[in-house]
């Protein structure tokens, strides 16, 4: 439980200090600048449950989760899967994906303090083992 609440104090601070999250860019004349990324955000979150968790508490924890769209509106998109099927079995004990997505940080910003998101966290805390989160912008295309 201590992993958890510190994997979400950290995620929570770099939401805080991601208002900014900007990638290098060069201009025509050659000088590098700072540009803001664009597009589509996705959160995507994995948990790994406590042994001792039943199948009944992990069902509500997908309801509660799944719920968050019709709460949250500036959730633009929902999707998750359970439980972990690959035959590669590198999943370090974390079986199940949930996928948020966001029009841009913003979103994103106002999902993590949201009253309907932070009873989730409150539900989900005792249950989890561990939680991985990543957030990234959805690219088009592979790089140039």
């Amino acid at each position: 439980m201590h992993t958890l609440i510190l994997t979400l104090a950290i995620a929570l601070t770099f939401l805080a200090g991601c208002q900014s999250n900007q990638h290098m860019a060069d201009d025509a004349s050659g000088a590098t600048h700072v540009a803001a990324p664009t597009g589509m955000l996705r959160h995507v979150v994995q948990f790994k449950f406590n042994e001792d968790v039943t199948d009944e508490q992990i069902a509500e924890v997908e309801r509660e989760f799944a719920a968050l769209p019709d709460r949250i509106d500036t959730i633009r998109g929902f999707e998750y899967g359970h439980t972990d099927i690959s035959m590669e079995n590198l999943n370090k004990g974390f079986t199940h994906c949930f996928i948020v997505t966001f029009d841009d940080m913003a979103g994103l910003e106002v999902y993590g303090p949201h009253p309907a998101h932070q009873e989730f966290v409150a539900l989900i805390g005792p249950l989890l083992d561990e939680a991985f989160v990543v957030d990234y912008y959805v690219r088009d295309s592979a790089p140039e």
